[in-house]
């Protein structure tokens, strides 16, 4: 059984809606990261990467 596609703005209300502070300008993690990744593997974004890392 597969998930109907969510898109970015979905899943930051899903994430809002599970009382996560999300700002606009995460987009880009979703985006990058996928959202399975940024719920079961948030740890990795909290740490400081180099401008030019950044999406």
């Amino acid at each position: 059984m597969d998930k109907p596609f969510k898109t970015i703005e979905q899943q930051m209300a899903i994430l809002r809606s599970r009382n996560m502070d999300v700002d606009p300008a995460y987009a880009g993690v979703l985006k990058r990261e996928g959202y399975y990744s940024v719920v079961n593997g948030y740890k990795a974004l909290f740490l400081e990467f180099p401008e030019y890392m950044r999406a």
